[in-house]
């Protein structure tokens, strides 16, 4: 896959050798690291708790890829929404320094306990 990236590599003197300079294979390896490193990180509602007796026992939250667009469109139970909280950090900080802009605004959205389930629902 190095070779996709051949019009950016570091340029180095012609040579007869059929083995690549040792910078470019550094280079080559550092640049998969940060491409690994800026796709799409996917935090899930799903993987905390939800469970709920009232509406007060929820907080709304977005699940999906925190490096597009991040409105809250689901919600979890508040006891896990410290440990969600350090999730999205940590998963935010692996996104690319120029992430994907909502095109439009977010929907309000209210945590609600629906059949002792967290959801999030659009605010009225």
């Amino acid at each position: 896959m190095c070779s996709a990236w051949h019009t950016m590599r570091p340029q180095t003197a012609p040579t007869t050798e059929r083995r690549r300079p040792a910078s470019w294979v550094v280079w080559c390896a550092l640049t998969h690291l940060v491409a690994a490193s800026c796709g799409p990180v996917d935090l899930q509602a799903s993987r905390y708790t939800r469970s709920c007796a009232v509406a007060a026992d929820c907080a709304v939250v977005f699940s999906g890829d925190l490096c597009g667009c991040v409105c809250p469109n689901d919600a979890i139970n508040v006891s896990d929404k410290l440990r969600y909280d350090a999730d999205a950090r940590a998963g935010t900080a692996r996104c690319a320094p120029t992430r994907a802009q909502c095109v439009a605004d977010c929907i309000a959205m209210t945590a609600s306990c629906q059949a002792g389930r967290c959801v999030a629902v659009p605010t009225p």
